[in-house]
Protein backbone atom coordinates (compact mmCIF):
# COMPACT_ATOMS: atom_id res chain seq x y z
CA UNK A 1 0.00 0.00 0.00
CA UNK A 2 2.96 2.21 0.95
CA UNK A 3 4.34 2.30 -2.73
CA UNK A 4 6.57 5.06 -3.74
CA UNK A 5 5.45 7.62 -6.48
CA UNK A 6 8.35 8.24 -8.73
CA UNK A 7 7.74 11.40 -11.11
CA UNK A 8 7.53 10.34 -14.77
CA UNK A 9 8.82 12.44 -17.36
CA UNK A 10 6.33 14.17 -19.26
CA UNK A 11 6.11 13.96 -23.04
CA UNK A 12 6.21 17.95 -25.23
CA UNK A 13 2.62 19.10 -25.02
CA UNK A 14 1.05 19.62 -28.89
CA UNK A 15 -0.96 22.32 -28.83
CA UNK A 16 -4.57 21.35 -28.51
CA UNK A 17 -7.05 21.92 -31.71
CA UNK A 18 -9.57 24.85 -30.86
CA UNK A 19 -12.85 22.50 -28.66
CA UNK A 20 -15.96 22.21 -30.91
CA UNK A 21 -19.18 20.71 -30.23
CA UNK A 22 -20.21 18.34 -33.21
CA UNK A 23 -24.06 17.23 -34.41
CA UNK A 24 -25.03 14.58 -32.24
CA UNK A 25 -22.62 14.54 -29.47
CA UNK A 26 -23.65 15.74 -25.36
CA UNK A 27 -23.00 19.08 -25.08
CA UNK A 28 -24.55 19.99 -21.86
CA UNK A 29 -25.68 18.68 -18.83
CA UNK A 30 -27.86 20.51 -16.66
CA UNK A 31 -29.29 19.57 -12.91
CA UNK A 32 -32.17 20.59 -10.82
CA UNK A 33 -29.94 23.15 -9.18
CA UNK A 34 -29.33 24.85 -11.75
CA UNK A 35 -25.74 23.92 -12.22
CA UNK A 36 -24.45 22.87 -15.48
CA UNK A 37 -21.62 21.50 -17.45
CA UNK A 38 -20.93 22.61 -20.76
CA UNK A 39 -18.78 20.04 -23.30
CA UNK A 40 -16.54 20.70 -25.82
CA UNK A 41 -14.77 17.85 -28.32
CA UNK A 42 -11.96 17.25 -30.27
CA UNK A 43 -12.50 16.85 -34.33
CA UNK A 44 -12.07 12.88 -34.01
CA UNK A 45 -14.88 12.84 -30.39
CA UNK A 46 -12.53 12.80 -27.92
CA UNK A 47 -13.09 15.11 -25.07
CA UNK A 48 -11.29 18.56 -25.31
CA UNK A 49 -12.90 20.62 -22.46
CA UNK A 50 -15.05 20.75 -19.85
CA UNK A 51 -16.38 23.76 -17.91
CA UNK A 52 -17.99 23.37 -14.36
CA UNK A 53 -20.36 26.25 -13.79
CA UNK A 54 -22.42 25.68 -10.26
CA UNK A 55 -23.29 28.91 -9.82
CA UNK A 56 -25.00 30.04 -13.04
CA UNK A 57 -25.36 33.65 -11.61
CA UNK A 58 -21.47 33.94 -11.45
CA UNK A 59 -21.00 33.25 -14.71
CA UNK A 60 -17.16 31.83 -15.78
CA UNK A 61 -17.14 28.45 -13.84
CA UNK A 62 -14.03 26.41 -13.90
CA UNK A 63 -12.21 24.98 -16.66
CA UNK A 64 -10.53 21.32 -17.34
CA UNK A 65 -8.73 21.58 -20.61
CA UNK A 66 -7.73 17.47 -21.55
CA UNK A 67 -4.76 16.69 -23.10
CA UNK A 68 -3.63 13.31 -24.50
CA UNK A 69 -0.48 11.54 -25.67
CA UNK A 70 0.53 10.52 -28.89
CA UNK A 71 -1.00 6.81 -27.60
CA UNK A 72 -4.35 8.61 -27.18
CA UNK A 73 -4.44 7.93 -23.55
CA UNK A 74 -5.52 11.54 -21.57
CA UNK A 75 -2.24 12.45 -20.42
CA UNK A 76 -2.67 16.07 -18.55
CA UNK A 77 -5.88 18.09 -17.43
CA UNK A 78 -5.84 21.93 -16.88
CA UNK A 79 -7.55 23.32 -14.11
CA UNK A 80 -8.29 27.43 -14.70
CA UNK A 81 -8.14 27.79 -10.84
CA UNK A 82 -4.36 26.75 -11.66
CA UNK A 83 -3.96 22.64 -10.93
CA UNK A 84 -2.93 20.85 -13.45
CA UNK A 85 -3.29 16.82 -13.17
CA UNK A 86 -0.63 14.10 -14.86
CA UNK A 87 -1.67 11.05 -15.36
CA UNK A 88 0.40 7.64 -15.82
CA UNK A 89 -0.24 3.77 -17.00
CA UNK A 90 0.94 0.52 -16.28
CA UNK A 91 -0.77 -2.33 -18.35
CA UNK A 92 -2.95 -0.47 -20.41
CA UNK A 93 -4.58 0.71 -17.18
CA UNK A 94 -4.70 4.41 -15.39
CA UNK A 95 -2.19 3.69 -12.18
CA UNK A 96 -2.00 7.17 -10.66
CA UNK A 97 -3.53 10.60 -10.90
CA UNK A 98 -1.13 13.39 -9.26
CA UNK A 99 -2.31 16.96 -8.62
CA UNK A 100 0.10 20.22 -9.17
CA UNK A 101 0.22 23.57 -8.24
CA UNK A 102 2.98 25.83 -9.16
CA UNK A 103 4.95 22.74 -10.27
CA UNK A 104 4.45 21.61 -6.80
CA UNK A 105 3.18 18.02 -6.18
CA UNK A 106 0.75 18.66 -4.17
CA UNK A 107 -1.20 15.33 -3.73
CA UNK A 108 -1.52 12.29 -5.34
CA UNK A 109 -3.92 8.63 -5.68
CA UNK A 110 -3.10 5.30 -6.68
CA UNK A 111 -5.42 2.66 -8.28
CA UNK A 112 -4.86 -1.24 -7.87
CA UNK A 113 -6.79 -3.66 -9.48
CA UNK A 114 -7.34 -7.68 -9.28
CA UNK A 115 -8.03 -9.25 -12.94
CA UNK A 116 -8.63 -5.83 -14.11
CA UNK A 117 -11.24 -4.74 -11.99
CA UNK A 118 -10.34 -1.36 -10.00
CA UNK A 119 -10.23 -2.45 -6.22
CA UNK A 120 -8.79 0.58 -4.20
CA UNK A 121 -7.72 4.42 -4.56
CA UNK A 122 -4.90 5.23 -2.13
CA UNK A 123 -4.69 8.61 -1.24
CA UNK A 124 -1.63 10.90 -0.76
CA UNK A 125 -0.81 14.47 0.49
CA UNK A 126 2.00 16.30 0.76
CA UNK A 127 2.87 17.07 4.48
CA UNK A 128 5.29 19.92 4.54
CA UNK A 129 6.09 19.67 8.55
CA UNK A 130 7.49 16.18 7.66
CA UNK A 131 9.03 16.94 4.30
CA UNK A 132 7.14 13.93 2.38
CA UNK A 133 3.68 12.18 1.24
CA UNK A 134 1.85 10.75 4.10
CA UNK A 135 -0.74 8.31 3.36
CA UNK A 136 -4.05 10.12 3.88
CA UNK A 137 -6.97 7.65 2.76
CA UNK A 138 -8.32 4.90 1.08
CA UNK A 139 -11.48 4.05 -0.75
CA UNK A 140 -12.38 0.31 -1.85
CA UNK A 141 -14.81 -0.92 -4.45
CA UNK A 142 -16.80 -3.75 -5.43
CA UNK A 143 -19.14 -4.24 -8.55
CA UNK A 144 -21.98 -6.15 -9.53
CA UNK A 145 -20.88 -8.31 -12.57
CA UNK A 146 -22.53 -5.81 -15.22
CA UNK A 147 -19.55 -3.35 -14.20
CA UNK A 148 -21.64 -1.36 -12.25
CA UNK A 149 -20.26 -0.05 -8.99
CA UNK A 150 -21.96 -1.91 -5.96
CA UNK A 151 -20.17 -0.73 -2.79
CA UNK A 152 -17.62 2.29 -1.89
CA UNK A 153 -16.02 2.34 0.96
CA UNK A 154 -13.64 4.94 2.42
CA UNK A 155 -11.42 5.01 5.21
CA UNK A 156 -9.78 7.83 7.30
CA UNK A 157 -6.03 7.45 8.48
CA UNK A 158 -5.36 8.23 12.11
CA UNK A 159 -3.01 10.78 12.51
CA UNK A 160 -0.94 9.66 15.05
CA UNK A 161 -1.41 5.94 14.61
CA UNK A 162 -1.23 5.78 11.15
CA UNK A 163 -4.48 3.16 11.49
CA UNK A 164 -7.02 3.13 8.90
CA UNK A 165 -10.54 4.67 9.95
CA UNK A 166 -13.37 3.13 8.39
CA UNK A 167 -15.54 6.16 7.96
CA UNK A 168 -18.70 5.88 5.07
CA UNK A 169 -20.05 3.32 3.54
CA UNK A 170 -22.25 4.25 0.19
CA UNK A 171 -24.08 1.12 -1.15
CA UNK A 172 -25.93 1.57 -4.82
CA UNK A 173 -28.74 -0.47 -6.50
CA UNK A 174 -31.10 -0.38 -8.84
CA UNK A 175 -29.55 0.57 -12.11
CA UNK A 176 -31.52 1.12 -15.25
CA UNK A 177 -29.81 0.32 -18.69
CA UNK A 178 -29.47 3.89 -20.06
CA UNK A 179 -26.12 5.57 -20.25
CA UNK A 180 -25.02 7.52 -17.37
CA UNK A 181 -24.21 10.92 -18.74
CA UNK A 182 -23.12 12.30 -15.28
CA UNK A 183 -20.74 9.78 -15.26
CA UNK A 184 -18.29 11.27 -18.10
CA UNK A 185 -18.18 14.46 -15.56
CA UNK A 186 -17.58 13.11 -12.76
CA UNK A 187 -14.70 11.46 -14.06
CA UNK A 188 -13.09 15.22 -14.57
CA UNK A 189 -10.38 15.54 -13.51
CA UNK A 190 -10.32 12.98 -10.15
CA UNK A 191 -11.02 9.66 -12.07
CA UNK A 192 -10.64 10.22 -15.99
CA UNK A 193 -9.99 7.51 -17.65
CA UNK A 194 -12.08 4.81 -14.97
CA UNK A 195 -15.88 4.35 -14.93
CA UNK A 196 -17.04 2.88 -12.46
CA UNK A 197 -21.12 3.62 -13.53
CA UNK A 198 -22.04 3.25 -16.82
CA UNK A 199 -25.79 3.30 -16.02
CA UNK A 200 -28.04 5.07 -13.72
CA UNK A 201 -28.25 3.82 -9.77
CA UNK A 202 -31.79 4.08 -8.32
CA UNK A 203 -31.26 3.92 -4.85
CA UNK A 204 -28.09 4.24 -2.61
CA UNK A 205 -27.23 3.79 0.60
CA UNK A 206 -24.76 5.53 2.67
CA UNK A 207 -24.14 4.86 6.11
CA UNK A 208 -21.45 7.00 8.34
CA UNK A 209 -19.53 4.46 10.02
CA UNK A 210 -18.56 6.28 13.61
CA UNK A 211 -22.04 7.34 13.78
CA UNK A 212 -23.75 3.97 12.62
CA UNK A 213 -26.24 6.06 10.89
CA UNK A 214 -28.19 4.23 7.19
CA UNK A 215 -29.57 7.22 4.99
CA UNK A 216 -31.17 5.63 1.90
CA UNK A 217 -31.61 8.12 -0.90
CA UNK A 218 -33.57 7.59 -4.22
CA UNK A 219 -31.30 9.33 -6.77
CA UNK A 220 -32.81 12.25 -8.89
CA UNK A 221 -32.37 11.91 -12.41
CA UNK A 222 -30.64 14.82 -14.31
CA UNK A 223 -33.04 17.82 -14.75
CA UNK A 224 -32.44 17.98 -18.43
CA UNK A 225 -29.65 17.05 -20.87
CA UNK A 226 -29.02 18.91 -24.47
CA UNK A 227 -27.05 17.80 -26.99
CA UNK A 228 -26.40 19.75 -30.27
CA UNK A 229 -28.14 19.76 -33.14
CA UNK A 230 -29.07 16.23 -32.32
Amino acid sequence: MFTACKKQPVSPQIPTPQPQQPTGKLSKLVYDTGAYDSLYYLADGRLSKLVNNIDPAAGGGVSYELRYDVSGKIERINSSEGWYYLYQYANGKLASISQYMNEHKSSYKFFNYNNDVLTSMELYNYNGAARGYEFSGLHTYSFYPDGNLKEEVTYTVNAFTGQLIKHMTIEYSDYDNKLNAEELVRQVPYYYGIVRMKNNPGKRITKRERAMVSSPHSIASLLMINRQNP
